[in-house]
């Protein structure tokens, strides 16, 4: 599961990413309105995690601008505004959730979780689990993590069993079309294969 912060606290942001990654997503961090939009649309996102207040601009804003573009992807507010006007402005530019700072990580995860279908998981052999929203394999109770591509990659296999699947293919389904070289997907398919 791969999530985007928009955090300018550097400390906030860093220490977010470290206690998500740890238990198993993946995590982008913007600390300006300018780098988060450009990551938006460079990347495919589960989840953005935004803060209203950063130097160039307004994470309202933002999620504004995102949703007029047709992103439909679930948001949480972590933000010191905590007016009720405030909390109502979020959710009137299309926010799923809203935190108040200070709160407990463990109060994130569980909203987090919300918008998480962790339980879907696929068997792809005796002691062999692949948990498509976590990009995490379960080996014989050892849990290893794939990078995003990597797993989208995996899950396309295994939505697509018992079929030949073209590089063609992946690249227009997964990649929306955009073009990576034939060392790169090498890449991503020999680490896949020493994995599993």
């Amino acid at each position: 599961m791969q999530l985007l912060i928009l955090e300018d606290d550097l400390l906030l942001a860093q220490t977010l990413q470290e206690e998500l990654e740890e238990v198993g997503y993946s995590c982008a961090l913007a600390s300006s309105i300018e780098s988060a939009s450009e990551l938006s649309f460079s990347d495919k996102f589960d989840l953005y995690l935004f803060d209203v207040n950063v130097p160039d601009g307004s994470g309202f804003e933002l999620l504004a601008e995102l949703r007029a573009s047709g992103d439909i992807t679930p948001t949480i507010f972590l933000t010191s505004k905590s007016q009720a006007y405030d909390v109502g402005k979020g959710f009137d530019v299309g926010a799923n959730d809203y935190v108040k700072k200070p709160f407990e990580m463990e109060e994130l995860l569980f909203r987090i979780k919300r918008f998480i279908k962790e339980d879907e998981s696929i068997a792809i052999a005796k002691d062999l689990i692949f948990y498509p929203a976590t990009s995490t394999i379960l080996i014989e109770n050892k849990k290893h993590i794939l990078q995003k591509r990597e797993a989208d990659i995996l899950h396309y296999f295994l939505k697509h069993q018992k079929q030949i699947v073209s590089k063609d293919e992946i690249i227009n389904n997964i990649f929306d079309g955009n073009y990576f070289s034939d060392t790169t997907f090498r890449v991503y398919i020999t680490n896949i294969k020493k994995i599993i």
